[in-house]
């Protein structure tokens, strides 16, 4: 059997019997002949031998002469000699034992095709201690035995000066590729290294924590959306509960665990899925399907399929923990002797990451692209900056964009277990704050190249790595994110007219977050935050506070945070303490989460 293209072929002159030794007009053996005499002439390794007639074998094809030159891979010599089956020949010249190729193979693949084409065998120039004749470099074959490395060095191998500009080549067709594969954000002027479009002009320290921003391009807009949580189900409830300051949180009576207050959505138990629908049935796709049956956005989500098919918009969202909380039910069903989980449960379509999203694509008959971002409380924020890249890549002409995260009992006491839940309703940027408020939701946002109002205008993201649970102290990662933001939709701090915080309500994230606004707009821009009225939605947090930052917009409005009569005021920042009304044109919407990821979105009129 012919060895494989770039293996080391090994010569034991003392076993002809596997392999055969054939000189001169010998007869051949079963696969393929060799030549032995000695007289292998390597001065010109592009010389193909054409003296006297060839051996032939089984599978390849020997040369008699001693003078043979070392021949082409892809031919046999000129003297009569067939190709082997893999496309390599064998000459006899005992100048023509091959060594391993040392180059990477993307690397080599260039000369390889040029010199197949050319009709030569080896993309390796011979080594120059080895340009002594085939009598010389016999003496040698032992090293080819030897499976130690260091007789097979790189170090001894040198390619052809002409494959040295296809390596360059290859490399710059790659990083044309790699443009048009998504938009690169260009550097500024004299920010070139090493020859990478993106070579960072940071210092080495700042490099590990480089936030990601989004492409700059056309504003997508809005065209639709639907929010449900404690404050509400749809828009305008959402709206009313802003304008008369009514908080959804109630004493926590979930699951008959007390853990203060929550942010709970009224009618998920009895509501219903659709027959189709229903082996998607958990809490977690209730919730959902009260969003998506909610402010028309089915329809509007229909209408979208109807302009570009079904197979071009996109489902892109945001979740945490999925549908847990059937894992916990069915957990505790277990068949006491054998630990079997109830026959009722079903992981792919509950509890698993990607479930949600194939149970949206699934309820709004949508074919694109469908998949679920997880990045803790920063995923539906995140899932916007996904989509637009996506869209801007041309992968696909819209998304549903969005997100879902309901109650469960990991949840409330993961967050006990931390001692981060406040016993009262939380009161972020309060000075005596205690804490977060759980809560629920589910929202969605129709993404459109076309459109009017409000529009995504751009993304930041970056991550901490500080720690698995504790932002920066400092709010490093912050700062990142939303100047990546600002910095995709092509504006200053000072175009920004409101600032939808994070604001959990707990003394660290406050502490960190007011530092990283007042070090990126100063102390002059409005900020509140709205947990006070639907509680910590975790990983809907992003989606409902998108869609509360369009209302803002829509109708010049700036809510005050909940509860709080004056901020702490260890606090740099504008914090609203009381609803204002105004002119709001463009809005920064945090949203921060566990391990230190960071996700800023910017909203206006296009």
């Amino acid at each position: 059997m012919p060895p494989h293209r770039g293996a080391v072929v090994r010569i034991d002159r003392a076993r002809g019997g596997d392999r055969p030794t054939v000189c001169g007009r010998a007869a051949a053996r079963g696969g393929g002949t060799l030549c032995r005499c000695g007289g292998g002439n390597r001065a010109d390794r592009n010389r193909v031998h054409r003296r006297g007639p060839a051996p032939v074998g089984v599978g390849g094809a020997g040369c008699g002469d001693p003078s043979a030159s070392r021949v082409a891979r892809s031919a046999a010599c000129a003297a009569g000699g067939r190709r082997r089956a893999g496309g390599a020949a064998a000459c006899g010249g005992g100048a023509h034992r091959r060594r391993r190729a040392v180059l990477p193979v993307a690397d080599r693949r260039p000369a390889i095709r040029r010199r197949r084409r050319a009709g030569l065998r080896s993309v390796l120039r011979p080594p120059a201690d080895r340009r002594r004749g085939a009598g010389a470099d016999l003496a040698h074959l032992d090293d080819l035995q030897r499976d130690d490395p260091a007789d097979l060095r790189p170090a001894r191998h040198r390619p052809y000066a002409a494959a040295a500009p296809d390596r360059r080549r290859g490399r710059r067709r790659r990083r044309r590729l790699d443009a048009h594969r998504l938009p690169v954000r260009r550097p500024a002027a004299g920010t070139r290294r090493g020859g990478r479009l993106n070579a960072d002009p940071e210092p080495p320290d700042r490099r590990r924590s480089r936030p990601q921003v989004s492409p700059r391009g056309r504003p997508l807009f809005l065209t639709a959306a639907t929010v449900v949580s404690a404050m509400g189900r749809g828009q305008d409830a959402t709206l009313a509960a802003l304008r008369t300051r009514r908080s959804g949180l109630r004493p926590c009576a979930f699951a008959g665990v007390d853990f203060g207050h929550v942010g709970q959505v009224a009618g998920i138990a009895a509501h219903a899925l659709p027959p189709a629908l229903a082996r998607f049935d958990c809490r977690n796709h209730r919730l959902a399907d009260l969003a998506l049956r909610t402010d028309g956005f089915a329809e509007a989500v229909a209408g979208a399929r109807g302009r570009y098919g079904a197979a071009r918009i996109a489902v892109v969202l945001g979740t945490s923990t999925a549908g847990i909380l059937q894992s916990e039910t069915a957990y505790r069903e277990r068949d006491p002797v054998t630990g079997a989980l109830p026959g009722w449960f079903d992981y792919a379509h509950t509890y698993d990451m990607a479930a949600l999203a194939r149970f949206v694509a699934t309820a709004l008959g949508l074919e694109g692209p469908a998949f679920v971002v997880s990045t803790a409380c920063a995923s539906s924020a995140k899932a916007f900056a996904d989509a637009a890249m996506l869209i801007s890549a041309g992968l696909v002409d819209a998304a549903v964009v969005g997100g879902a995260d309901s109650l469960c009992g990991m949840t409330l006491r993961g967050f006990a277990a931390l001692e981060l839940i406040s016993p009262v309703p939380c009161r972020p940027c309060a000075a005596d704050r205690a804490g977060l408020s759980v809560g629920e939701a589910a929202g969605f946002v129709l993404l459109e190249p076309t459109g009017e109002g409000v529009a995504l205008l751009g993304s930041g993201a970056s991550s901490d790595g500080h720690h698995m649970s504790a932002p920066h102290p400092e709010g490093l990662g912050a700062a990142a994110a939303m100047r990546a933001a600002l910095a995709a939709a092509g504006l200053a701090p000072a175009d920004i007219d409101y600032v939808n915080l994070h604001g959990t309500g707990t003394p660290q994230n406050d502490a960190m977050e007011d530092k990283a606004v007042v070090s990126v707009f100063g102390t002059g821009t409005p900020c509140s935050a709205t947990k006070g009225w639907s509680g910590h939605t975790l990983g809907a947090a992003g989606v409902l506070e998108a869609v509360i930052a369009a209302l803002c917009i829509r109708e010049g409005l700036l809510p005050g945070c909940l509860g709080l009569d004056a901020p702490d005021p260890a606090l740099g920042a504008r914090i609203l303490t009381a609803n204002a009304t105004g002119p709001v044109r463009r809005v920064v919407s945090n949203s921060f989460g566990f391990g230190g990821i960071n996700c800023s979105l910017v909203l206006g009129e296009a």
